[in-house]
């Protein structure tokens, strides 16, 4: 069943939820997510935690997001945007395209030239650009964020501590202008993006707490099966239900 909304769509830069999207449960737009990723060595190098254990953090929170994108029903391809060589022949692996940073030192630039070269592979799809480290993220939370944001220009997804951003959705390359960094959540607001507030669940958004890594970790180090988190799994260091 096809999303319906108005031709317009509603007003840019406005809070919206799925249910004033009006969406179907599957998005039905196909979309590549574009996913940076620090070379897993030097990732997370703000938590208090030895290096083997910071990079084996790091790069299990990437494999298991990739891993979520790839089996999404509305992501068409995943491209992972990294300079780490061993990452990048493990992410070729999983089924995703791989291309190096473009502009060292600066994500957004970075995620602009990835966008590009998605929309020169793939024409016609949406782009989106996921942080690498949210490893509970499951399939069905990540497509019905994407069906939210179906029929906005740009939409995205606050990261757990509310100032940040996890999700950032652009349905034409034209428009795809990210502003991740310090206060990216408002920047994305003051740029006409629309707020998806129930677009992921707190436990799949990005965090650098050590509190919440340190759950992760256990999350993604687990063996059993991985399970849908819900929204009142981490609320911890003022994270937003």
């Amino acid at each position: 069943m096809q999303a319906t909304r108005s031709p317009s769509g509603p007003p840019s830069g406005t809070r919206i939820t799925p249910r004033d999207a009006t969406i179907s449960v599957v998005s039905t737009s196909p979309v590549v997510v574009i996913i940076p990723v620090k070379p897993p060595s030097v990732g997370k190098s703000r938590l208090g935690m030895s290096n083997t254990r910071r990079t084996a953090l790091a790069t299990g929170f990437a494999l298991d997001t990739i891993a979520a994108v790839l089996a999404t029903p509305a992501v068409a391809h995943a491209l992972v945007v990294t300079d780490d060589f061993r990452f990048a022949s493990t992410a070729r692996d999983l089924g995703s395209a791989v291309i190096p940073d473009g502009v060292a030192g600066d994500l957004n630039a970075s995620l602009v030239q990835a966008a590009l070269e998605a929309a020169r592979r793939w024409p016609a799809h949406r782009v989106a650009a996921l942080c690498a480290d949210v490893p509970a993220l499951t399939p069905d939370d990540l497509d019905a964020a994407l069906a939210a944001a179906e029929g906005s220009a740009t939409a995205f997804v606050r990261d757990t501590a509310g100032t940040g951003t996890s999700l950032y959705v652009a349905t034409r390359v034209d428009d795809f202008e990210p502003q991740f960094g310090n206060q990216s959540a408002e920047l994305h607001l003051r740029g006409g993006a629309h707020e998806l507030m129930g677009g992921l669940p707190p436990c799949a958004r990005t965090s650098t707490t050590p509190v919440t890594s340190a759950r992760r970790w256990r999350w993604a180090s687990a063996a059993t099966p991985r399970r849908r988190c819900s929204r009142t799994e981490h609320t911890t260091n003022g994270a937003h239900p």
